[in-house]
């Protein structure tokens, strides 16, 4: 078994969750590569939870001890006795004040989501790297993507990514993300020539069948992105676009650019 110690600004709820989500078993269950996947999930679960709760929609929201109390018996009822339950906190590193903590949080960030859920909608991308996908965490994605009550497409530069995605959630809206995979930043330790080439020109998507593509705004135009809105008839994301001229480019290529760091 893995020895599991406290991870950096993480709360150890946040891993629990990940290793019961991802292999049904406790983080001290779980073999190393395991712990390790598990704290991935939990840690990127935590940061996005972090942004949510900066967000001024959550300064308004507040938690009653009703519904904390509700969400603490729901847990608690899944166990014989009172000493099964504590005793299974303590091997999590948990105890009934952390565990009312950590419950506090997640249903604030719940009540957040479902507060804006609709407003605007949510292009999430899956990363990869580069290694046969991981269904346990794409059945996840596929899961809370089911849930979700506004408008979401997901994207990921790896089609095998996004084939798996097909399968468990064909309802969803797919995109392949692409560039000319070239210079740093590419992958290049992980892909040759002849696999960049076909990825940068969207010969491996037909599997995934995506809905759209986005491409790197400092590459367009190109031939193959012209063909999938020009031909194909496909929408055309473009990412990330930064400064005003990259905005003109996106305007000009693409139907809808990707910002960051940048008012439009």
């Amino acid at each position: 078994m893995a020895v599991i110690e406290q991870p950096v600004q993480l709360e150890i709820y946040n891993l629990l969750r990940a290793a019961l989500s991802l292999f049904k078993k406790s983080p001290y269950e779980l073999a190393e590569a395991e712990l390790s996947q598990a704290r991935t999930q939990a840690v990127n679960e935590f940061r996005i939870e972090s942004k949510v709760l900066n967000t001024p929609e959550a300064a308004a929201v507040i938690i009653t001890e009703q519904e904390l109390q509700q969400a603490y018996q729901e847990i608690q009822g899944r166990y014989s006795s009172e000493d099964a339950f504590l005793g299974d906190l303590e091997k999590n590193r948990l105890d009934k004040d952390s565990l009312l903590a950590a419950l506090h949080r997640q249903c604030k960030v719940n009540t957040v989501l479902e507060l804006v859920a609709g407003r605007e909608p949510l292009l999430v991308e899956i990363k990869s790297e580069w290694e046969p996908p991981d269904m346990r965490f794409l059945q996840g994605i596929a899961a809370l993507s089911a849930a979700y009550k506004g408008p979401l497409a997901l994207m990921s530069f790896d089609p095998a990514v996004m084939k798996a995605i097909k399968e468990l959630a064909p309802g969803v809206p797919r995109g392949i993300v692409s560039g000319l995979y070239e210079g740093p930043g590419w992958w290049r330790d992980k892909l040759d020539e002849k696999r960049a080439y076909a990825l940068s020109h969207f010969l491996e998507s037909r599997s995934a069948a995506p809905d759209f593509y986005a491409y790197d705004v400092k590459a367009l135009p190109t031939p193959v992105t012209r063909f999938v809105r020009e031909v194909l008839d496909l929408p055309l994301f473009t990412w990330t676009v930064r400064t005003p001229e990259q905005r003109a480019i996106a305007e000009r290529w693409a139907d809808a650019p990707i910002f960051e760091g940048y008012e439009p």
